[in-house]
């Protein structure tokens, strides 16, 4: 276990590079076709947040649109890049009076982006009914090795069911 907890954190930065550079790379193309110029280092608030709101709407692949969740990580890349150095800027594009507009696009394209043809995911469930039989048959709440299993088996198990759902419903 802790094995693959030391090999998750030294790829996460790597993993979290990758995605930054991949949503970077998606809004730097967006300004250069449409010549836009955007200097991380001088642009005010209020035209950042115009900016952003026509690349919400505009950004694509080359053949389709792209899905709420890709999006949402563009918008956590220019975050990112905004707020650390070399920029340093203490504007906060998720929150900020001046990005509420560029916000409620983000959220209409999401929206949107599930009414056309993309229909929404469908998430069956972690454990099948005749499973979950099986799990309750063998945890007796008797034996204390079988209750702390049972009780960390529930703590696991309910708390990811309701972070996902979290996560989920900001979009859905």
């Amino acid at each position: 276990m802790r094995r693959s907890l030391k090999k998750w954190k030294i790829l996460f930065p790597k993993i979290l590079k990758k995605q930054t550079s991949w949503a970077m790379k998606n809004f730097t193309d967006w300004c250069t076709k449409r010549s836009v110029q955007c200097d991380f280092h001088s642009i005010s608030s209020s035209d950042l947040g115009g900016i952003l709101r026509r690349s919400y709407a505009e950004v694509k692949t080359k053949d389709k649109d792209l899905s709420p969740s890709a999006l949402t990580g563009i918008r956590a890349a220019i975050h990112c890049t905004i707020t650390s150095q070399p920029f340093a800027r203490t504007i906060t594009i998720l929150k900020d009076a001046e990005f509420l507009q560029s916000n409620k696009m983000l959220e209409v394209v999401c929206k949107s982006y599930y009414k056309r043809v993309n229909p929404k995911p469908e998430h069956k469930s972690p454990i099948e009914p005749g499973d979950m039989n099986t799990l309750r048959s063998y945890f007796d709440v008797y034996s204390p090795n079988k209750l702390q299993e049972f009780v960390w088996f529930n703590l696991c198990y309910n708390v990811c069911i309701k972070h996902t759902e979290q996560k989920l419903s900001r979009w859905l």
